[in-house]
């Protein structure tokens, strides 16, 4: 039996939506990024944080702008956070719009392991239900902030694979969190973070210590019960 205690703050990675390069909000020294506490999370490598394209893709079920830049998501943390053992840790995640089907898919096809995954009004989309799915195996907690009538980008986003209606919440999420304001506006603003402390998702580092010994009496006893059980041919 381990015990187990907190360490220090797992890696933090801020991906971009679609046509987000001009937001800075993925950036260490946006208010956002500075808003980030640092007791929770450690942002990558603040001067070069990970980029994608942001292309729209997608829109009729062809993801190869997507797979390509999960593809180099596991390339950048790989590079950046590779351990000793040669296996970078988990990492938490917060991504926007389409930034968010990119981690996703990170996780579905390219094993990144993700502590918390913050997605933050991306699009569901009915031809990734699998890869949902099998994200959900490399996530330890998936947490998806979605918005209201007002967030149309969200609504185009999905159009293509929901005709019949669009949806904004995500079926494989472990919660689904209510955020108004709009597809930016709300979810991407660190005071709206901190009032619903949001920041308290964000998996901190959980170490194992040395194993619990057990008093001498309570391996004669264990070491007794064997030789009992031996002896009747257990």
């Amino acid at each position: 039996m381990k015990r187990v205690s907190k360490g220090p703050p797992l890696p933090l990675i801020l991906i971009a939506g679609t046509h987000g390069g001009d937001m800075p909000w993925w950036r260490a020294h946006s208010t956002f990024g500075r808003a980030v506490p640092s007791h929770l999370a450690k942002l990558v490598n603040g001067k070069d944080p990970y980029r994608w394209t942001t292309d729209l893709d997608g829109v009729f079920g062809k993801n190869a702008r997507w797979e390509i830049s999960a593809r180099a998501l596991s390339w950048y943390i790989q590079a950046k956070l590779c351990g000793p053992d040669g296996h970078p840790p988990p990492v938490n995640i917060i991504a926007h719009s389409h930034g968010g089907n990119v981690a996703l898919i990170a996780a579905a096809r390219y094993n990144v392991r993700i502590a918390t995954l913050i997605t933050a009004c991306t699009p569901p989309r009915r031809d990734l239900n699998n890869d949902y799915a099998e994200a959900k195996i490399n996530i330890d907690k998936w947490i998806h902030l979605y918005s209201d009538g007002s967030d149309y980008w969200q609504w185009l986003g999905a159009l293509g694979q929901r005709i019949a209606g669009y949806f904004r919440t995500m079926p494989y999420a472990d919660r689904n969190i209510f955020i108004s304001g709009g597809h930016s506006c709300g979810v991407l603003n660190p005071e709206v973070w901190t009032e619903k402390d949001l920041w308290a998702f964000l998996s901190p580092m959980v170490l194992p210590t040395k194993p619990i010994r057990r008093k001498r009496d309570d391996r004669r006893t264990v070491d007794r019960d064997c030789q009992v059980d031996r002896a009747r041919g257990r």
